[in-house]
C-alpha cells in the first residue's frame, strides 16, 4: 500500500465486495447482518486481491465490521471500520438456511423470486441503507486522502450504486456484483461534501 498521502483534483474509490463467506454446515444461508468468516475459496481470493492492488496506489482501507469484509480487507492493509458499511439487515430470514426459508414462507419465498422487491419481514429498508452507505462513503473521504479501498457487500454495494447513478430503488437488484469484485468510482470534492461519479452518473454525497 502507497503511504505517501498527497491532495488530488480528483480521486478513486475502489468499492469492493468482500470475498467468498463461509457456509456453515455446507448450506447457503441469508447472510444480512450475520457474521460469518471467509472460506477457503474466499482466502484464496483475498490472496489474488491483495495481488491485483500490488500495482495499484492508495492510500487507505475502509471496511464493514462483519468478519468477511474486515478479513478481506486485511489483505490490502490496516483497515479503518466503519460500521454503516455493514450490510443491509435481513429480519427475520437473517442467518436461516434457504431450506429454512422456504419451510417457514413457502408463499413469500416464491413470491420473492417473482418479484425480489416484495420486503423480508423486518429487514432493513433499502433507503435506510442507501442513507448510511452515503454517509459511510463521505466519512471515508472526509478522513483520508488520495485513491482509497472501501470494502462492503453486495446488497450495500447496490443500494448505494443504484443512488448515485439515479435508478430506481426497486431497480437496484439488478446490479449484479460477485464476490471480490471491484468497482472503481471517482470522487471530488466541492467543499460542502463530495460528487461521486458512476456509470456516467454523478451524485453529490
Amino acid at each position: 500500500m502507497t503511504n505517501t498521502l498527497k491532495t488530488y483534483s480528483m480521486r478513486k474509490i475502489y468499492l469492493i465486495r468482500h470475498c467468498l463467506a463461509e457456509s456453515p454446515g455446507g448450506k447457503r444461508i441469508c447472510l444480512g447482518q450475520t457474521d460469518v468468516p471467509l472460506g477457503k475459496e474466499g482466502r484464496l481470493q483475498a490472496v489474488e486481491l491483495k495481488n491485483r492492488f500490488e500495482s495499484i496506489p492508495y492510500t487507505a482501507v475502509f471496511t464493514s465490521p462483519l468478519l468477511r469484509a474486515y478479513e478481506t480487507a486485511v489483505f490490502l492493509g490496516d483497515p479503518v471500520v466503519i460500521n454503516s458499511l455493514k450490510e443491509a439487515g435481513a429480519g427475520d430470514w437473517d442467518g436461516l438456511s434457504f431450506d429454512e426459508i422456504t419451510e417457514k414462507w413457502p408463499e413469500l419465498y416464491e413470491a420473492r423470486g417473482k418479484d425480489p422487491n416484495i420486503p423480508i419481514p423486518g429487514a432493513e429498508d433499502i433507503n435506510q441503507v442507501r442513507a448510511r452507505m452515503s454517509g459511510a462513503v463521505r466519512k471515508a473521504l472526509d478522513s483520508s486522502e488520495g485513491d482509497i479501498c472501501i470494502v462492503s457487500h453486495a446488497t450495500a454495494m447496490k443500494a448505494f450504486l443504484s443512488y448515485i447513478s439515479d435508478m430506481p430503488v426497486g431497480r437496484c437488484r439488478d446490479i449484479k456484483i460477485g464476490s471480490a469484485e471491484v468497482i472503481t468510482l471517482e470522487a471530488v470534492s466541492t467543499g460542502d461534501g463530495w460528487d461521486v461519479s458512476f456509470g456516467g452518473k454523478t451524485k453529490h454525497i
